[in-house]
């Protein structure tokens, strides 16, 4: 079709201790992107997403509930391409 639909994502826990105890390390995270592609010509599409980010972390100053949302175009190319000797 001209016009494709996805959604991806992904969710993760870190064991508490484990690494560093610092104000990066991070306890949850969760990932999400969903968006279309508009097909322009041959595996070549204009793509329109949206990425969501949760976080909760493990130590005091990151234990509060964090969120950022980012929208975007992006140009995608989804095409074999053959090289020099392969049939």
């Amino acid at each position: 079709g001209v016009v494709a639909y996805f959604l991806k994502g992904q969710a993760r826990y870190f064991v508490p201790d484990v690494g560093q105890d610092d104000d990066t390390e991070l306890g949850v995270t969760v990932e999400a992107r969903t968006g279309f592609d508009l097909s322009i010509w041959r595996g070549l599409a204009v793509s329109v997403y949206l990425d969501g980010f949760l976080y909760r972390g493990q130590v005091e100053a990151t234990r509060e509930p964090g969120a950022s949302l980012i929208g975007g175009f992006g140009l995608k190319y989804d095409r074999r391409l053959r090289l020099g000797g392969e049939e």
